[in-house]
């Protein structure tokens, strides 16, 4: 709720504020001098790219998406995006049992996507993903399971840490890894990671609830 709150707030709010603010510099642009010209130019770049910026933010915060039509065509759109932004070739495979998930295990599903697919254009060199979500049968109560894997150069010292990623004091390298290890672990998830050179295989299994 906090996210949707936040990411509703820089759409509404900020992100209205700063086009007014382009509105505003475009008027004032008609009574400069030519010397002031290329500085105000400028300014508007800067407002343009801090517009944008607000955007992707309040998207990545909490995609409407999510809420409107759920993980796989919230994962299918940013990858579309992904794609254009680093042209690394995505496979999404989605099984047809996976259904609608609880809010806060979609949301966290799709932040995990974002992130691993981040680390592979900034640092593994990787020329494609590939990112498969299915259900997992298991006696006490059912998993979605999500794997993604890339054919980079793998992450140094992260082989063999695999069985600890997914409890409490975990060693992570990065961000990142800190990063995804918390989200889950408030939902009951655990992140499993296997890296060599020329693959690293991101898995998260998360237990069912209903929506």
């Amino acid at each position: 709720q906090e996210r949707r709150r936040i990411a509703r707030d820089l759409h509404d709010s900020t992100g209205q504020h700063l086009i007014a603010a382009t509105l505003i510099a475009s008027r004032i642009e008609k009574t400069l001098p030519a010397a002031a010209q290329p500085a105000l130019r400028q300014l508007e770049d800067m407002l343009q790219q801090s517009i944008r910026e607000v955007r992707t933010v309040s998207y990545l915060l909490h995609p409407p998406l999510l809420d409107e039509a759920g993980l796989g065509l919230a994962l299918r759109h940013y990858i579309e995006g992904f794609l254009d932004r680093s042209s690394i070739a995505v496979e999404l495979d989605i099984s047809p049992s996976v259904e609608r998930l609880a809010p806060d295990t979609e949301l966290v599903l799709f932040h995990v996507v974002q992130e691993a697919l981040t680390n592979i254009s900034r640092h593994s060199k990787s020329p494609t993903a590939q990112i498969r979500l299915m259900r997992e049968r298991a006696t006490n109560g059912d998993a979605v399971v999500l794997t993604i894997e890339d054919a980079g150069k793998g992450m140094p010292g992260v082989r063999g840490v695999r069985q600890l990623i997914g409890q409490k004091n975990a060693p992570t390298r990065g961000v990142g890894l800190a990063s995804m290890r918390e989200r889950l672990q408030q939902i009951g998830g655990r992140l499993e990671i296997d890296s060599v050179v020329g693959r690293t295989t991101v898995r998260v299994v998360l237990p069912i609830r209903e929506p």
